[in-house]
């Protein structure tokens, strides 16, 4: 093909326009003319002049392509193939110090690829296989071991660090983090000149991976445990010093507490005291006392003592009048054949009357008995009451400063829930840590 030119729009015969000058035509082998943008033609006689330049450049660099891909080393690419599941296997049924995340989050998968692909994870590899003190590894990825010759005056302990630090980065650049879409599985790609060195390296990877989840996780509960330790020595201190203040003002008060009762809410209640169980106490002798002096002044108002069931039962009453009847008897026989002066019948009725005295002396002593029953029963029901009185005085008084000794019960109560609470949660931690269940899986090595 070849263009038109200029000149054409003249030998037409015809006017152009300056636009149509502008114009240029590509013309095939029959003649036919075909309208192309100044451009296009440019870069078409561009390539029609250098055509044999141009395939010589193509097939030289086919050819150094070619011979560059025989001479450069192979290199062998290893997949571990593992699992992360969102929640790990609660065995123990006691949660741990991470709470429960929400399923639908992707952040969760974005962070666990994210973290296998960290430097800390590629230097626990690093450290694991020993891979800064081998060889084979920095020859593995065309590095020359001449270049960590420890240089004049530089410490062991720096070249190490040195040599650890370019394993990390050998590690960092050489491996691949391929997620299966649609799935929980995640290939870890390792590629270098040495198969068993890749295979060994992506199935450390995947290893340490798993066991850095583990220490991540074991850390967090550790220091939960740290800061629960610390919370608890301060919560049972708080909970001796308000102890020792219940004691010190229950004795500066007098209240001495017998037995103490505690509710379903943990919250203790002061049972007995001292007071209320002498109280107790003192009014049941009370009420005794009461019935016996009602009973005794009832014995006194009641009667002659001739008729008392007292004088009914003393052995001494009854023989006095029993003598007394046998002397009547013997009176009147007598007084039927003589005269009352007769000096026996006199000496019966001499009998008679001192026997008549002695039983009036003990129905006396009998009345005096109940009279002093009564007065006695009469003092004891008052010393009683006074006691009674007094004891309801001093109750009155532990109940007005039993409120501070409920506020202090009330402290202790309060951090003793706590207490209890922290102490459970410190052990479920302690479980949850010991039991090391990773929601990491390898599927494939």
């Amino acid at each position: 093909m070849v263009t038109s030119e200029p000149a054409l729009s003249q030998l037409s015969g015809k006017s152009v326009s300056p636009d149509m000058q502008t114009e240029q035509f590509l013309y095939d082998d029959d003649g036919e003319g075909v309208l192309a943008s100044p451009v296009i033609v440019q870069y078409w006689q561009s390539i029609v002049r250098w055509r044999v330049l141009i395939a010589v450049v193509i097939v030289v660099a086919l050819i150094a392509g070619l011979v560059a891909t025989l001479l450069l080393p192979a290199q062998y690419e290893a997949k571990t193939l593992i699992e992360i599941s969102r929640e790990q296997k609660n065995i123990a049924k006691v949660e741990g110090v991470e709470g429960k995340v929400d399923l639908n989050d992707a952040e969760f998968y974005e962070t666990q690829y994210k973290l296998l692909k960290s430097e800390s994870l590629a230097e626990r590899v690093v450290r694991s296989l020993r891979l800064n003190s081998s060889d084979k590894f920095f020859s593995a990825h065309g590095i020359d071991i001449e270049s960590f010759a420890v240089a004049s005056g530089q410490s062991t302990r720096r070249f190490e660090d040195k040599r650890v630090k370019a394993a990390t980065e050998l590690l960092l650049s050489h491996v691949d983090i391929r997620p299966v879409p649609r799935s929980r599985l995640i290939e870890v790609v390792y590629r270098s000149e040495s198969p068993s060195l890749s295979a060994e390296i992506a199935n450390s990877w995947a290893a340490e991976f798993i066991g850095a989840t583990m220490d991540r996780q074991y850390a967090s509960s550790a220091d939960a445990r740290q800061f629960l330790e610390k919370r608890l020595a301060q919560l049972r201190q708080r909970i001796d010093q308000a102890e020792r203040d219940i004691v010190r003002y229950s004795s500066s008060k007098g209240i001495v507490t017998l037995d103490t009762i505690r509710d379903a809410d943990g919250k203790t209640f002061t049972g007995r005291t001292l007071a209320s169980t002498n109280l107790e106490v003192l009014n049941d002798s009370l009420s005794k006392a009461r019935a016996e002096r009602i009973a005794a002044e009832s014995r006194l108002l009641r009667g002659g003592a001739d008729a008392s069931s007292e004088a009914l039962i003393s052995s001494v009453v009854s023989n006095l009048r029993s003598e007394r009847a046998d002397l009547d008897s013997q009176y009147a026989k007598l007084l039927a054949q003589f005269d009352p002066q007769y000096p026996p019948a006199l000496a019966i009725k001499q009998q008679r009357d001192a026997i008549d005295r002695a039983i009036t002396a003990e129905l006396g002593r009998i009345t005096a008995s109940r009279r002093l029953a009564y007065n006695e029963a009469l003092k004891r029901e008052g010393e009683l009451r006074a006691k009674v009185d007094a004891l309801v005085a001093q109750l009155n008084q532990q109940r007005e400063a039993s409120i501070r000794q409920t506020i202090l019960q009330r402290d202790v109560d309060t951090n003793s829930q706590l207490y209890d609470a922290l102490l459970q949660r410190y052990k479920e931690i302690g479980v949850a840590g010991s039991i090391g269940i990773s929601n990491i899986a390898i599927v494939d090595q």
